[in-house]
């Protein structure tokens, strides 16, 4: 069974016809940085449940915490 999840999606930009930003995980205090919807979809599988480990390799996502200053707001 798959866990549930609080999280807050923070859209910052459209660009390329989707959407850029961070989502942070409130229920774990994680944030990271999407470039894409299809993005955004597989880091909210990955927090509930999913294979991080291909999401990486997939998204090449980075925390947020890794670029001080960026997307902030």
């Amino acid at each position: 069974m798959k866990k549930q999840g609080t999280f807050v999606v923070n859209i910052m930009e459209q660009e390329n016809a989707t959407w850029q930003g961070r989502v942070t995980w409130l229920d774990q205090k994680e944030t990271r940085c999407f470039r894409s919807m299809l993005e955004l979809i597989r880091l909210l599988d990955t927090a509930v449940g999913g294979q991080e480990e291909n999401i990486v390799e997939i998204c090449g996502y980075v925390p947020l915490a890794a670029h001080p200053g960026q997307l902030t707001g």
